[in-house]
């Protein structure tokens, strides 16, 4: 069950990334009489930044979800490694929605990078931006699992 729950999000995460451009519908209307004197670069170099930025900041707030469902004396003892046949919805173990979420931002931003580069030839800062918080998200995930090795126990089955 939870496996198609998440195919179906990642499908709808797809379609959302190929219809919807965020960033560039609202670059399109910005007109800001400052902006007109720099040069053309400078705009793409803050995004970059921003984006940058983000792919470092958003690993450390995963981790600090996660934390503080480690350190919580009502929660779980010990975690479940995130699967795709996990709970993705279970608030005592955080890092699962935070590998649903990355994965859904990773395929949103490749179906607006297709588009764009279908569309465009050029690549939008959209479809990066989503590329970056899902990469980011999967790495706070994978530093979840390296900070706290004991307390995640593995899904696979011993034989």
């Amino acid at each position: 069950m939870w496996l198609a729950l998440r195919l179906l999000i990642l499908t709808a995460a797809l379609v959302s990334g190929c219809l919807f451009d965020p960033m560039g519908d609202l670059l399109e209307g910005l007109d800001v009489p400052a902006m007109r004197v720099l040069p053309p670069w400078v705009p793409s170099v803050a995004l970059w930044a921003l984006l940058l930025g983000a792919a470092c900041v958003l690993p450390l707030l995963v981790l600090a979800a996660v934390g503080v469902q480690a350190i919580n004396p009502l929660g779980r003892g010990v975690f479940q490694e995130p699967g795709w046949d996990t709970n993705f919805l279970d608030l005592r173990d955080p890092a699962h929605f935070f590998h649903l979420a990355g994965y859904a931002f990773v395929v949103a931003g490749v179906g607006r990078t297709a588009v764009d580069l279908y569309a465009h030839t050029s690549v939008g800062h959209s479809g990066m931006g989503w590329l970056a918080a899902g990469l980011a998200f999967l790495a706070g995930v994978r530093l979840c699992r390296r900070v706290f090795k004991k307390r995640y126990k593995s899904n696979q089955v011993q034989s």
